[in-house]
């Protein structure tokens, strides 16, 4: 927990990671174990990750078939067995 002084006041940031159900709604259940409290709620909504691991939408559509022009050849020393040995 990070506490920040904002306008003189001790501020207590919480921070919660929630998902909204299918219908756009956002349920939290925070503890906040002050009782007859007054709290000032902010809620940030990030971006989801895009699907395939990090790659940006449509990054395989784009680039698929980019080096057909200049092909990936194995030259005469072939390809080394263990490539462990060298690390």
């Amino acid at each position: 927990m990070m506490v920040a002084v904002v306008e003189s006041e001790v501020m207590e940031t919480i921070n919660v990671r929630s998902r909204s159900d299918a219908n756009g709604i956002l349920h939290l259940d925070v503890p906040v174990n002050l009782k007859d409290a007054e709290f000032t709620i902010t809620i940030k909504a990030v971006e989801p990750a895009p699907i395939g691991k990090g790659y940006p939408p449509g990054f395989f559509d784009q680039t698929y078939g980019s080096c057909q022009d200049d092909p990936i050849e194995v030259d005469s020393e072939g390809i080394y067995e263990d490539l462990d040995e060298l690390l």
